[in-house]
């Protein structure tokens, strides 16, 4: 007998894992986990741990939200005959998938021009792409590119997305936009907001407090599917005060902190030529980093940093889409594992 908990949109029935994943992939809703038992088999079962091995006909029994029972198919059903049945088809069975650093507003972007020359570095994608559209949404339009962001997600196995937010011409709710976008889609999302120096300091405060905001809206609302975290842009638009201020504003609570660290050679200079130090280096002065503390990219970074980063157990999530789309190179892995 088996028993973990299952939130609503946490169980991917894969359809067919030689296929397309992101065109043939389904979610077990919340409403359907309104039923008394329910049953999803006739699937490649992917073990739960590692000490677990793959069930070929796999299933496994649903009541409320608890995983109760895990088997073989044929006998999963003959011991629960009264129990709804789901139809794997085939496919995978599996927990859902984890984008542990994303941006649903980016659902925005596809097809925006640069409204300038093509860009030639990393600074010019963020000045004539990214940091034009974050300036540009509204709260209707933070709802709908999460809500798009979201239903892409689904479709393609993920059920828990880690987001960071940024809108400066709108930060005031905006993680409760998001959040909203969250409960109907009927997924997990961990949500922060984007403090950056880039729209001065009123800029900075509403920042801070939509990020204070949004933890103290989860501890009444989350229901377990919404957390947050606090979010800070780069160590290029933040500075001394900002960081302090991000810093002491969380001070004696458990907060996590949710930032890019070293994405492209531009951050690592402005740096150098600041602060006299490794951007690592100056979290780790600040105490940003730590367990709880996912940073994301770290490309450009050198070995020392790394050796900081696995003391004081920082995460660290790396992009390759994101990096090959901007053309920033890629995070040293190998290094990394060797770590």
């Amino acid at each position: 007998m088996r028993t973990e908990e299952l939130k609503p949109g946490e169980l991917i029935l894969g359809h067919n894992y030689s296929g397309n994943p992101c065109s043939k992939v389904g979610v077990v809703h919340e409403v359907t986990l309104l039923a008394k038992q329910l049953l999803v088999g006739n699937g490649f079962l992917v073990p739960f741990s590692s000490a677990e091995k793959l069930l070929e006909d796999g299933c496994l029994l649903i009541e409320g939200n608890l995983i109760q029972d895990i088997g073989i198919t044929r006998l999963l059903q003959k011991r629960y005959p009264q129990s709804e049945f789901i139809d794997a088809g085939r496919g995978l069975i599996m927990p859902g998938l984890i984008n542990a650093h994303s941006h649903l507003y980016s659902s925005l972007a596809r097809g925006m021009p640069f409204g300038f020359a093509p860009p030639s570095n990393f600074l010019q994608i963020l000045e004539r792409l990214w940091w034009r559209l974050d300036r540009a949404l509204d709260g209707e339009g933070i709802y709908y590119s999460a809500l798009a962001g979201l239903i892409a997600a689904v479709r393609c196995g993920t059920t828990t997305i880690i987001d960071h937010h940024a809108s400066p011409s709108c930060a005031t709710g905006s993680l409760e936009a998001i959040a909203r976008a969250l409960k109907e889609v009927g997924i997990r999302g961990c949500l922060s907001y984007e403090v950056s120096d880039r729209h001065g300091s009123q800029s900075v405060r509403e920042g801070i407090e939509e990020n204070l905001r949004h933890l103290d809206w989860c501890q009444e609302h989350g229901e377990g599917m919404i957390s947050g975290s606090f979010g800070l842009h780069a160590s290029l638009t933040l500075s001394d005060d900002t960081l302090g201020e991000c810093r002491d504003s969380v001070s004696g609570k458990e907060v996590s902190f949710h930032l890019h660290l070293a994405e492209d050679r531009t951050d690592v200079e402005d740096c150098h030529k600041k602060y006299g130090k490794t951007i690592t280096s100056r979290l780790e002065e600040f105490g940003i980093l730590g367990p709880k503390t996912i940073a994301a990219h770290c490309v450009q970074v050198t070995d020392k940093e790394l050796d900081i980063l696995g003391q004081t157990d920082t995460k660290i999530v790396h992009n390759p889409r994101s990096n090959m789309n901007n053309a920033v190179g890629a995070a040293p892995i190998a290094r990394m594992w060797e770590k």
